[in-house]
């Protein structure tokens, strides 16, 4: 068995302790592949966020990269420091065990969501929740929430990071027109939170499928996707997404 296997293997353990520390995080984003997220949990700066997951080593190494290039080159230099809001790593593990991964009604997502951005060379890079990302780790989570967000504007297409995770959906840059939802949800405009299993193009995470872009339940096509929102009618899915769950 390789390393990547037995990596797979422990994503694969009983996950019913995290079922629960991520409660929260299904009750006000309305659950993975709900219908259109129009605020479902009804509050500020939700609305439009998939709740969908990447394993917690591939959320670790896109950490890595955000470091590397800056002073703070080590994961050990990076503990010590604290989040926007103050936390450290320490205070969000004490705060994670004892009431779950909660979201706070008077923050934005994106400071409590971990996330990732392509950077203007194409790399990505983890963004926002990269306290929550390493307290995570340490407390042993096979998988993390995630989502994906572009660069405005991007210099580069945007590249993959590796086995398994080296192919990015072809539709993702939206080529064909900077005007079609793939482009909207795309790198270069930056504007929405995209599912990294969309993203990726592959289920991230075993058992747990991947996010599909939909239509009443329906996969909306590649071609659909990458033309004029105008022309194909698709003004109201950019405006309210609707993704649902697939197993390959």
């Amino acid at each position: 068995m390789t390393a990547f296997d037995q990596a797979w293997e422990l994503v694969k353990a009983d996950t019913g302790m995290w079922d629960e520390i991520y409660a929260d995080l299904y009750e006000k984003l309305g659950g993975r592949g709900r219908g259109k997220t129009d605020n479902t949990g009804g509050l500020p700066g939700y609305k439009g966020v998939p709740l969908d997951f990447i394993p917690t080593n591939l959320g670790m190494e896109l950490l890595q990269q955000h470091i590397a290039p800056r002073r703070l080159n080590t994961l050990k230099d990076f503990r010590e420091t604290s989040g926007d809001k103050g936390y450290t790593v320490d205070d969000l593990i004490e705060s994670i065990m004892e009431d779950g991964f909660r979201l706070d009604d008077r923050k934005q997502t994106n400071y409590v969501v971990p996330n990732f951005r392509f950077d203007k060379e194409g790399n990505i890079k983890q963004w926002e929740g990269r306290h929550r990302t390493q307290a995570l780790s340490e407390m042993g989570a096979p998988y993390i929430p995630s989502f994906g967000i572009g660069h405005s504007p991007l210099g580069s297409n945007p590249r993959a990071i590796g086995n398994p995770f080296d192919k990015i959906n072809p539709i993702f840059t939206g080529d064909e027109s900077q005007y079609s939802a793939a482009a909207y949800f795309g790198p270069n405009k930056a504007r929405y939170e995209t599912p990294p299993s969309w993203i990726f193009n592959q289920e991230l995470v075993p058992g747990m499928g991947r996010l599909l872009p939909v239509i009443d339940g329906k996969p909306i096509s590649d071609e659909k996707m990458t033309q004029h929102i105008h022309n194909v009618g698709m003004n109201d899915w950019v405006d309210r997404p609707e993704w649902k769950v697939f197993h390959d």
